[in-house]
């Protein structure tokens, strides 16, 4: 991903084994997201379209007359 995006990929490795040392699993994956922001800007923006892309609004009419 950080390749994608115009970053050094060992750069980032080196990075995330370092802060895995001292990071539970779930702030290291938080911290991760930082590091490709950080190295990879254009990788992060290009997911962030993707997302955008696959939203949608889906609204229905319930038996009632509401709306679902």
């Amino acid at each position: 991903m950080v390749e994608r995006g115009g970053g050094d990929p060992c750069e980032a490795e080196g990075l995330l084994v370092e802060e895995a040392k001292v990071q539970d699993a779930r702030s290291l994956l938080r911290w991760g997201l930082g590091l490709v922001h950080r190295l990879a800007p254009r990788e992060f923006e290009d997911q962030e379209e993707r997302r955008v892309e696959r939203r949608f609004l889906h609204l229905g009419e319930a038996w009632d007359g509401g709306a679902a």
